[in-house]
């Protein structure tokens, strides 16, 4: 009697197996393609298909070469005790000391040229400078465009369009200014500069 009992202890009654938690990834999908009617019976209707040419795999190219988070380009202008117009600014090649200190705060320093992720327009052959202050998390990627880490380039009027056609078009504008005088928003023309931020 006491063998029969253990082995009873011993016995457990047969279940299924439980379902394995569905993956995020794949509940999603699902929504996605309800949500576009692929998945109901009348979807094959709305089907149509593409034409495999040169057009086609240049927006594909495209697409991929887009950063699945939000980027930001951040201009950053330093002016000079005296300095006034554009072209005295963008002629500027290095700052204070607390202006690089500043620079060193805002992120991590990426060698452009070795750099994998967001370059805000920046080119990786040297033309735009050899590093720039770069900052990420998990949604967002900022790159700022400092002109001071911009080569200066021997022009018979000495205006750095280069350095313009990248400050010029960033939605934000840091400006560390060491005048004596307030810095004037209009120092530097653009249309696309929403934000000043004067330091």
């Amino acid at each position: 009697q006491s063998h029969s009992r253990r082995t009873q202890l011993q016995m457990t009654p047969a279940r299924p197996p439980l379902p394995s938690p569905e993956h995020p990834f794949t509940r999603f999908s699902r929504l996605l393609l309800t949500h576009f009617g692929f998945l109901s019976l009348s979807g094959p209707e709305h089907f149509c298909p593409l034409e495999l040419n040169h057009k086609f795999l240049r927006s594909l190219r495209a697409l991929d070469m887009r950063s699945d988070r939000e980027s930001h380009k951040i201009g950053i202008v330093y002016v000079r005790l005296g300095q006034e117009d554009e072209r005295e600014l963008f002629l500027n090649e290095s700052g204070s000391a607390e202006y690089e200190r500043f620079l060193f705060s805002l992120g991590w320093n990426v060698d452009l040229k070795a750099h994998r992720g967001f370059l805000g327009g920046l080119s990786t052959d040297g033309q735009t400078g050899d590093t720039a202050p770069y900052w990420s998390n998990s949604t967002t990627e900022a790159l700022f465009h400092v002109a001071t880490r911009m080569p200066n380039v021997a022009t018979d009027d000495g205006r750095q369009i280069h350095k313009k056609r990248h400050i010029g078009n960033d939605f934000v504008q840091i400006v560390w200014c060491e005048h004596s005088w307030d810095y004037w928003p209009s120092t530097i023309k653009s249309n696309f500069n929403h934000v000043r931020i004067v330091i």
